[in-house]
């Protein structure tokens, strides 16, 4: 047993305690927003990019990266006029997803 491995391994059976309570509609974390399977969570802080990329390694997760028309259009229905970071970078020159 890892103590660092202990928030996932909670985060995880929180999860699937959601997930049988709710006969398999819901498992994302509290104040996390479940979309076509995936979970996101939409902060107001004003972070850099940066800043919010670590932020999401340490919550296990990811700045987002979108797939399709579809979760575009899910993602501003959440954010409105504000603006967003996403998982697009160019550290070394040439763009990629994180």
């Amino acid at each position: 047993f890892h103590l660092k491995h202990f928030p996932l391994d909670l985060r995880i059976l929180t999860c699937q305690m959601a997930f049988f309570q709710s006969n398999g509609t819901e498992c994302c974390p509290v104040n996390w927003v479940e979309h076509e399977g995936s979970c996101y969570w939409f902060s107001r802080a004003g972070k850099t990019w940066s800043e919010a990329d670590k932020y999401c390694q340490l919550e296990n997760a990811h700045l987002v990266v979108i797939n399709s028309r579809e979760e575009q259009k899910f993602i501003l229905q959440h954010t409105g006029a504000f603006h967003i970071w996403i998982g697009l970078t160019d550290s070394d020159g040439s763009w990629k997803w994180v």
